[in-house]
């Protein structure tokens, strides 16, 4: 994803959500008419197979969610982040860090750096430690966007695209961060 692993565009430069999954669509755009493909998203990324589904749909075979956000048609994207976010308003975020655009309108874009605690105890509390060390030396920023009516309208998803396309989620029973009961609501 733009802003993510080696692709150089910074987190400031993303101003939407569209802009963030722009490679993946990239991606699909310039595969052949009768190539399909399995998408995998966990996290975030389950918003991104699903604005794939409802753009490529053709191409396509299946899309497997794994402990992923799972908007569908009559579940947008913005209500499962305040779900998500209702969910977790007891939670700490130990050393994690937001930061505010400067100069940003009222509907303000921001960015969340997970600091190592966060990762330890969140991420990667079933892991060696050597995963944690590496996770750490590599961690970017992770882009939030403010203006919720525009995330609302780039991630929406219809019947006739999304729904036509195969559907596997895979629970994570022991996710911190997409915890079981929002993961089985999504489901159901």
């Amino acid at each position: 994803m733009a802003a993510s692993g080696i692709h150089p565009k910074q987190v400031h430069e993303l101003n939407s959500i569209t802009e963030y999954f722009e490679p993946l669509m990239d991606f699909l755009g310039s595969l052949p008419q009768e190539e399909r493909v399995i998408l995998v998203g966990h996290s975030m990324g389950g918003a991104g197979i699903s604005m794939a589904m409802e753009m490529f749909p053709n191409k396509v075979a299946v899309a497997a969610f794994v402990a992923a956000f799972m908007p569908g048609p009559d579940l947008s994207y913005v209500t499962l982040i305040q779900e998500w976010l209702h969910a977790r308003r007891l939670d700490s975020n130990l050393d994690s860090k937001m930061v505010f655009d400067e100069n940003s309108n009222s509907k303000p874009n921001g960015s969340v750096i997970f600091g190592p605690q966060f990762l330890a105890s969140n991420f990667y509390q079933l892991s060696p430690p050597e995963d944690l060390i590496l996770a750490t030396s590599l961690i970017r920023p992770n882009r939030r966007f403010g203006d919720e009516e525009r995330l609302r309208e780039e991630t929406r998803v219809s019947r006739d695209s999304y729904g036509s396309v195969a559907k596997v989620y895979i629970m994570s029973e022991q996710d911190k961060v997409i915890k079981p009961g929002l993961q089985l609501s999504m489901i159901q």
